[in-house]
């Protein structure tokens, strides 16, 4: 510790930028001395257990180890990886080789105490699928995910990494941890994630596997090109060679997993002014989407490992995944008018639940949109790592590179009828508005036109983003057994990682050749081509439309693509970001006993320095009333930082096979990559004669926080255990977008224009202060024939917790407080299994989260906020696996995902009218898996 507190010294003495050694980290450096001087009057009592298996040991404790199969081989596997760690810690494991109990690995970890899943959104659809984690009531930005140990790029604007994308066939286990450690490097505020592959010298013998399922949705939107059917395969190969010295594995999945997803959307809510209900309220616009999505996926794992001798090991591994998605979405978007409504119904709070001819859209009536956005994403990763033991050291070395691209092409086109077009209606604010009988026949294509119905000075349009996201990285670290009563061992390393992302994109508006208006200011409209004609797709609690292919009218010559790369927003959204991080740390390892109690854990700290900066270009808007042809410059920026970031972790082996844990420590959350562009859109409104802007900030620094964690944990072997967990984080920073005034004088505006003041409004990322979070986990995973052997192959995993959070924020002046965002008050999830000697297994899971404030994808590209209210899912999981026989190895599988088919609903708030409300199906799946 003298080292490190010299360290600290001289960086101090040396760096006005570095921080000041923080409480947190004086206390640990006394308790960590205090603790040094007891160890003299211990050095001679035995040690009444053996030391704890060490990290290598842990690791290397492949599943070959484990007795029992199945559901219960996976449950002990996690039970003894929680055991065993010196930090708290949650982990997940596969049951059998290539048999995660999920379909991806955001599935099988929303098992875990304190962790929920946010489905994937995209602006238009939404697919069902758990993607997002929230850990402790933090959103997918403040978790950090590690691939066998490393940092892993995402192709999310953001660091969110999106997990529905890792096939769970080719993780071995995925381990949560929820405290702070001076060796995990690369670890996020809320929780960090390490997915772990297989070593194949783990094993004694070779091992070949195979799955096959197919699946079917049980929404039908009737889109030709995606098939209700869909269909998983998969493959696994384990063998050693050179007597045992040389290990390979091979790992294959392909997913064609179709998605649907029945959408509501509602503008607003205000008064409707219907005859003889002038004040009477009701949702007053909306969109009613049918949606559909083709998805497919494809992943390999490679793994091979030398150790010619015990002293010597060196592993190459490396991931590849490839996702592509085609979502075919139709929609019917517009305005509602009241004014010519009859037999309406008013209840009693002035609502109006139904009528009779209400007008969608105006006089050209609604917009009839049909869109299609695709999506091309790659994810890899490619590893090589060395240990080296000699005498008491052990000296490892870690060299790695992650890649991954998203590319993303949403094409929306247009039709509609033009002419007015009435429905009757019946309207809850909370599930949305059915609309049935239209006045007009909107699947005829002799009825519906191309064209823009709505107005919106296009008659398509086209976006064609693409994030790029590169981490290279190599750490050294060194290990010394130490002969010391106290402290079993010292470690110490090196970890340099250097990230470089960047976010382009190319913008179109699509109009008609002859263009968008004729010279008298009429909307131009052109009969719909047979060979793009779909056919009619039943729009959910609506009527049913023509659905068009949006390629094939693009394709047909009726259309151009003017470029709309010169608006101020869309320069906006190209940026990079290069960020260059050297983390050094310390840890001593702590295995003693203090009387009768043993004691393990570590204590240690990192130094971290940070260098930031951003490319990206300042756009001047100068009047146009939708910045076109902005006056434009590159501009960039960036910052240099250090952080020390200390921790503790105590772990105590009380009587009665019980567990009591400390963490203690600093953390730290870097901020988004779009929130560290250096990007700048001001523009100047003619409508208020002021202008506005929107700023990145590249000298944002992370967030901060102080973290204390106490675990009590109650085992009874390796078969179960009951834990309590309360937890506390004070959040010293926040990131946050503030909007204050500012002088935008020299700013350019055109000719004869002159602003009536120099002062706007400007709304930045900035670092601001914190709050807090609070709240207790409590987890039982137990089976029954603890009680009574006639309960033998009943278990029981369940777990809830129960927090709360607050942050202050400022704008103009104004401070507010506001919950974090992807926080949920409650979360609970519990399964209950039973899994015979005969082969037969079952298994029930429900999950359970309170309201929260999520991200979806907007139309910007990125990630935005959004409040949700809760919601449940009910899993069904059957197998059969034949013990004896000709077909020993087979196992029958079915599985049945998303059976409560729930309402996932997004609010302006608590008690608030629904904004959105998706409904995505259930998915059943029916196969078989081999194993030799």
């Amino acid at each position: 510790m003298k080292v490190s507190k010299k360290m600290s010294q001289e960086n101090l003495a040396s760096s006005q930028s570095a921080y000041k050694l923080r409480p947190i980290a004086a206390g640990c450096a006394a308790l960590m001395l205090s603790m040094a001087s007891a160890s003299y009057a211990q050095q001679a009592a035995p040690a009444a257990t053996p030391p704890a298996p060490t990290a290598d040991q842990q690791e290397a404790a492949g599943l070959q180890s484990v007795t029992v199969v199945g559901i219960r081989r996976g449950i002990e596997d996690a039970i003894s990886a929680k055991k065993n760690s010196d930090m708290i810690v949650d982990t997940v494991s596969s049951e059998d080789i290539g048999k995660m109990p999920a379909n991806s690995i955001a599935d099988a970890l929303t098992t875990l105490p304190g962790i929920a899943a946010q489905p994937s959104f995209g602006p238009t659809s939404m697919s069902g699928r758990a993607s997002l984690l929230s850990i402790r009531g933090l959103s997918g930005d403040f978790t950090n995910t590690l691939f066998n140990g490393r940092e892993l790029a995402s192709t999310y604007d953001s660091r969110a990494v999106p997990f529905d994308q890792f096939p769970a066939e080719l993780i071995s286990s995925a381990t949560v941890y929820k405290t702070p450690d001076a060796a995990l490097i690369g670890q996020g505020l809320a929780g960090t994630v390490d997915l772990r592959t297989l070593l194949p010298l783990d094993f004694s013998k070779q091992v070949l596997q195979f799955k096959a399922m197919g699946s079917r949705t049980s929404l039908d939107q009737d889109p030709v090109e995606v098939n209700r059917n869909g269909d998983t395969l998969s493959a696994s190969y384990i063998d050693q060679f050179a007597n045992r010295t040389i290990g390979v594995s091979l790992g294959y999945v392909h997913l064609d997993g179709p998605s649907q997803d029945e959408q509501h959307g509602a503008w607003g809510y205000g008064a409707t002014g219907a005859p003889g209900y002038p004040n009477a309220t009701s949702q007053t616009g909306g969109n009613v989407w049918a949606n559909a999505s083709s998805n497919v996926r494809d992943g390999v794992t490679g793994v091979f490992e030398w150790k010619p001798s015990k002293e010597f090991t060196t592993v190459v591994d490396a991931f590849y995944s490839r996702y592509s998605e085609n979502d075919f979405n139709t929609a019917m978007q517009g305005g509602y008018g009241f004014g010519s409504v009859t037999n309406a119904v008013v209840n009693s709070n002035n609502y109006m639940v139904s009528g009779n001819n209400m007008q969608i859209g105006g006089g050209t009536g609604p917009v009839l949109r049909d869109e299609l956005d695709a999506e091309n994403d790659t994810t890899s990763q490619v590893g090589w790592k060395s240990i080296y033991k000699v005498d008491k050291w052990t000296l490892t070395s870690d060299l790695s590179e992650s890649n991954a691209t998203a590319r993303q092409n949403t094409l929306e086109m247009y039709t509609g009828v033009f002419q007015p077009v009435y429905t009757n209606f019946t309207s809850n604010p909370f599930t949305g508005v059915t609309l049935n009988s239209p006045s007009v026949n909107l699947t005829n294509p002799a009825t519906v036109s191309l064209g823009d119905a709505g107005g919106w000075g296009q008659d398509g349009y086209d976006k064609l983003p693409v994030t790029r996201d590169k981490v290279r990285e190599l750490r050294l670290d060194a290990k010394r057994e130490l002969d010391n009563d106290l402290f079993s061992s010292a470690t110490f390393g090196f970890n340099y990682t250097d990230r470089e992302k960047s976010n382009n994109t190319e913008e179109y508006l699509v109009d008609f050749v002859g263009g968008v208006k004729t010279p008298g200011g009429q909307t131009v409209s052109m009969p719909v081509p047979a060979n793009a004609v779909v056919g009619p797709v039943t729009l959910p609690n609506g009527p049913s439309m023509l659905r068009v292919d949006p390629q094939t009218l693009l394709n047909s010559g009726l259309y151009k693509l003017v470029s709309n790369n010169g608006v101020g927003d869309v320069y906006a959204k190209n940026w990079e970001v290069d960020e260059k991080i050297s983390t050094a740390y310390g840890q001593l390892n702590l295995d003693t006993q203090v009387g009768s109690i043993p004691l393990r854990g570590n204590i240690g700290v990192q130094f971290v320095h940070s260098s930031q900066s951003s490319d990206a270009i300042e756009s001047l808007g100068v009047g146009g009333a939708d910045n076109a042809n902005p006056s434009v410059e590159s501009i960039s920026g960036g910052a240099s930082y250090n952080n020390w970031l200390p921790s503790l972790n105590l772990a105590a082996s009380l009587p009665y096979d019980q567990m009591l844990r400390l963490g203690l420590g600093e953390g730290i959350e870097r901020p988004a990559f779009s929130e560290m562009s250096a990007s700048n859109e001001a523009s100047y409104s003619p409508t208020t004669g002021l202008f506005t802007s929107t700023i990145g900030n590249p000298g944002l620094k992370p967030t901060l926080s102080d973290a204390l964690d106490i675990s009590w944990e109650k085992y009874f072997g390796k078969k179960g255990y009951i834990s309590v967990t309360p937890y506390y984080k004070y959040l010293k920073t926040y990131i946050y977008q503030e909007t204050n005034t500012f002088n935008f004088t020299g700013y350019p505006t055109n000719p004869g224009v002159t602003p009536i003041s120099p002062y706007g409004v400007a709304t930045e990322w900035v670092n601001g202060t914190g709050g807090s979070m609070k709240g207790i986990e409590v987890a039982v995973n137990v089976p029954l024939d603890l009680m009574t052997p006639v309960l033998h192959g009943f278990g029981v995993f369940a777990d809830a917790s129960r927090g709360t959070s607050s942050i202050q924020t400022s704008s103009n002046g104004t401070t507010s407080e506001s919950a974090l965002p992807g926080f949920s008050s409650s979360v609970a999830n519990w399964q209950i299994y039973y899994e015979g000697d005969n082969g037969f297994a079952i298994r029930w899971k429900e999950s359970y989260r309170s309201s929260f404030l999520g991200q979806i994808g907007g139309f910007a590209d990125d990630l935005v906020p959004s409040e949700f209210l809760g919601y449940h899912t009910d899993n069904l999981e059957l197998s059969y696996e034949f013990k004896n026989g000709p077909v020993k190895g087979l196992t029958l599988l079915f599985q049945a995902l998303n059976l409560n088919n729930p309402a996932i609903i997004q609010t302006g708030g608590t008690n608030q009218p629904m904004q959105q409300i998706d409904y995505t199906g259930r998915t059943y799946m029916l196969g078989v898996n081999y194993k030799m």
